[in-house]
């Protein structure tokens, strides 16, 4: 069915979600694609040069972060807990530069989020916004990216060493 889209395209947006029955890869050309959920069968689906991508309800489980394309460097959700654990932080893109996790809840189920799980981000992250957290662990704010120039966190306020690890 997307075969007959123009090859001139190169942003999309689905304002339904695509059928599960749909087995033809999105065309290649798709550089910027918005969609309302992402699961195992359209991770599938997604072009390999695709760079951006935004989804509106997702939890994005470990298993469908590994599947995502390589070539992104831009990835958006807004749902009620985008990560199923912190351990999808570890399996992110590598050349990943803007990481929006926007959660209408918490980010994450976990009651925290372990401390090491900063230096899990790919280290080309310059924008990210994690939304609602908790971070109980010192050090967390230690093992961002220093690419970093613009971070988004609702959060309990900040202790000392959590000040001293962002300067």
């Amino acid at each position: 069915a997307y075969n007959c889209l123009p090859a001139s395209l190169t942003e999309v947006t689905f304002s339904h979600p695509i059928k599960r029955s749909e087995t033809a890869p999105l065309p290649a050309n798709i550089q910027v694609l918005n969609v309302v959920e992402l699961d195992e069968h359209l991770v599938s689906l997604l072009p390999k040069s695709l760079k951006t991508l935004s989804v509106r309800k997702v939890s994005l489980s470990e298993s469908i972060v590994m599947a995502l394309p390589r070539s992104l460097t831009e990835l958006a959700t807004l749902g009620f807990q985008p990560l199923q654990s912190a351990s999808a932080l570890s399996v992110l893109p590598p050349r990943l530069t803007q990481l929006d996790l926007v959660s209408i809840e918490e980010v994450l189920s976990l009651r925290e989020i372990p401390g090491e799980s900063s230096s899990w981000l790919p280290r080309t992250v310059t924008y990210l916004s994690l939304g609602e957290v908790r971070i109980s662990s010192p050090g967390w704010f230690a093992g961002l990216p220093r690419a970093l120039q613009s971070l988004h966190i609702r959060m309990a306020p900040l202790r000392v060493e959590d000040g001293a690890d962002l300067s």
